[in-house]
């Protein structure tokens, strides 16, 4: 996820360090714990949910934080945590699944027909998913596909007014440091 805010900067800095530091310390203890939490959110109940570490990075003319879905453990789709999300994040065409894989049963892919998401398109929550109805067996299965999920525009577009006023704030603060 990338927010891009243009933000005022007095004219008159006695210290740009101060306003570095204040930007630094904003980022890392407001923004980066809101930003964590709010992807936290989109995977409540789920079985493999994937890890949110944020890393800042400082550097000459930017400072910013990036916030990612990490996650190693394979789910019984063979995908890791990371994949998984991202793939519900951008959606999913139409396609065939195929019986070779961990979800085969001697040869066989066996799952049930009735089924509810745990998520929904930019909804910031999620909820335990559903599945229904008697088991099925088959060699392969044609997935309907589903739509893209897009929690990191979502995330962006509720955080970014949030952010502008933080950072907007943390610059007022550090340019009035003596």
């Amino acid at each position: 996820m990338r927010i891009s805010v243009t933000l005022n900067v007095p004219n008159k800095i006695l210290n740009p360090q101060n306003v570095i530091r204040e930007i630094a310390r904003v980022q890392r203890s407001q923004t980066a714990p809101d930003v964590r939490r709010l992807f936290q959110r989109t995977v409540v109940g789920w079985k493999n949910p994937p890890g949110f570490p944020n890393i800042q990075k400082i550097e000459r003319d930017s400072i910013g934080i990036t916030t990612s879905a990490i996650g190693t453990i394979r789910s019984s789709h063979g995908l890791t945590a990371t994949q998984q999300y991202a793939l519900v994040n951008v959606g999913a065409n139409q396609h065939p699944i195929p019986t070779p894989g961990t979800t085969a049963v001697g040869g066989w892919l066996r799952f049930q027909r009735g089924y509810s998401s745990s998520t929904r398109p930019r909804v910031l929550s999620s909820r335990a998913y559903i599945r229904s109805g008697v088991f099925r067996r088959a060699r392969s299965v044609d997935h309907p596909g589903f739509d893209p999920r897009e929690f990191d525009a979502e995330i962006a577009d509720q955080y970014t007014p949030t952010f502008t006023a933080d950072m907007q704030d943390a610059i007022n603060r550090g340019a009035n440091m003596p």
